[in-house]
C-alpha cells in the first residue's frame, strides 16, 4: 500500500513538474526567438548524458523494459539511485521534446 502510494505521488508530481516548466519554457522560449525549438532538444539530451555520466556514475538506465526484466525474475528491488535516474531522465526527455 504505501508502495502503491509513494508511486502515485511521484508520478503525479512529475506530471506537473513537468507541464509546469514545459509552460514556462515554451512561452520563454517563444517570446524569445522560435528558432530555440531547433536547439531545445539537443541542450536537454546532452544535460541527461551528462547527468548520466557523472551524477548517475556512468550505469545504464533501460527504462521500463529494465522494470519488466526485475519483475519478470522475482528480484525485489531495483538499485536506488534507479528511481532518481528514471525521474530525472523522463522529465527532461518530456520537457525537451514539448
Amino acid at each position: 500500500m504505501l508502495t502503491g502510494l509513494f508511486c502515485a505521488v511521484l508520478a503525479a508530481s512529475l506530471k506537473h513538474l513537468t507541464e509546469h516548466f514545459e509552460h514556462l519554457l515554451f512561452g520563454h522560449t517563444q517570446s524569445i526567438n522560435p528558432l530555440l525549438f531547433i536547439v531545445m532538444p539537443s541542450v536537454g539530451i546532452t544535460m541527461i548524458y551528462f547527468l548520466r555520466k557523472y551524477l548517475f556514475q556512468n550505469r545504464k538506465n533501460k527504462g521500463i523494459t529494465e522494470i519488466y526484466k526485475t519483475l519478470d525474475q522475482r528480484k525485489d528491488h531495483l538499485p536506488l539511485f534507479k528511481i532518481p535516474s528514471h525521474y530525472v531522465n523522463g522529465f527532461l526527455t518530456v520537457l525537451d521534446f514539448c
